[in-house]
């Protein structure tokens, strides 16, 4: 009798554990496909220096790019033409400092944040026949610290920043605050800590994207492996689905009275990048240790594809290592940043 005892508790224990075990990423996708690039562009035709965020635009693939001479590179996806370098640097009109992110907003504009003056302008591409890109202000926000603004269907902005309490933040169209909502989440050493939520924000920083109805956004983080979707109201933001798989590996430096979470030496670059379309979330992801994989940290060779309820659907395994991604409407087409050693644009065909 105590033999058998013994027997089921030890059964039991292999089974609840077995059941209860820390699934990663990739055993979280039960499709898999591996994908090739192609180059589809003449890199003759342009020279590419630091580029970053990038957004399909009806016919048009925008690429934002930190060290060119203007801001913006645009292509033709219909014709495999490159039309140009546009978006003046400056504070003056039609000029820009530092974009963060670029956003469908419709068939001829997007959204772009400036991080150095926390404004979202709506860019009209159609402009570009004159030469120049033209914009107006969308909203403008007072806070020191929205780091990401996107718009909601219900003429308010949601922003993710430098908070003393939560994740994200709701706005009205007069900047005026809604609310805060969503805890980090965290692991239970940190939990059991008193860590100022800013600090948490900084090692947290990361990614968001809007659906095509603005009432849903997916979070990815650059330092964990965490992706959230949300669902946003009139007057509030509820989580829908969230995937912590693990968690930022920092340090806390408040030295001077400012707020610094350096990642530690074992700390890993998540995700890379992220994008959306009508369907489905795409998501770039590196998982490589920073300090032993160098700059090579910050490109990935897989893409983790989530309908918008946060449900997978997809691992591409590409056979090179790219730095963003674009996609189109039909999630028929990935466009991406190789390096070789330059950066230059590469396309991959999807499946989905």
């Amino acid at each position: 009798m105590f033999m058998k005892q013994n027997l089921f508790i030890f059964i039991f224990i292999v089974l609840y554990s077995c059941g209860n075990r820390n699934v990663n990423i990739y055993e979280s996708f039960d499709s898999n496909e591996k994908i090739t690039h192609k180059i589809g562009y003449d890199n003759s035709k342009y020279l590419m220096g630091l580029p970053g965020k990038m957004a399909v635009i009806d016919s048009l693939l925008t690429i934002i790019d930190y060290k060119s001479e203007n801001l913006f590179h645009i292509f033709d996806i219909n014709t495999n033409n490159y039309l140009g370098n546009y978006g003046s640097k400056g504070s003056g009109p039609n000029e820009f400092l530092h974009p963060y992110s670029i956003d469908y907003n419709s068939s001829n504009s997007f959204l772009m944040y400036d991080a150095s003056n926390f404004t979202l302008y709506k860019v009209y591409l159609d402009s570009i026949a004159q030469g120049k890109l033209y914009s107006e202000v969308d909203f403008h926000s007072s806070t020191f610290g929205d780091v990401y603004v996107l718009p909601t269907k219900f003429s308010t902005y949601v922003s993710f920043g430098l908070y003393k309490t939560n994740m994200f933040k709701i706005m009205d169209s007069k900047d005026e605050n809604i609310g805060y909502f969503c805890d980090f989440p965290l692991e239970d050493e940190v939990a059991s800590k008193t860590i100022d939520n800013r600090n948490l924000a900084l090692a947290y920083q990361g990614k968001m994207i809007s659906n095509s109805k603005n009432d849903k956004f997916a979070y990815i983080s650059f330092y964990a492996t965490i992706v959230g979707f949300y669902d946003v109201y009139v007057d509030r933001i509820e989580n829908n689905k969230l995937y912590a798989y693990d968690y930022p590996n920092f340090s806390i430096n408040n030295d001077g009275g400012s707020f610094s979470s350096p990642i530690n030496k074992d700390g890993i670059c998540a995700f890379l990048d992220v994008y959306g379309t009508e369907k489905y979330v795409y998501t770039l992801y590196s998982g490589q240790i920073i300090s032993q994989s160098k700059e090579e940290a910050f490109r990935g060779k897989d893409v983790f594809v989530y309908d918008w309820e946060g449900n997978p659907a997809m691992h591409y395994v590409l056979d090179i290592p790219i730095s963003s991604i674009a996609i189109t409407k039909d999630n028929k087409k990935m466009f991406a940043i190789a390096y070789n050693p330059e950066p230059e644009l590469v396309m991959f065909d999807l499946s989905l």
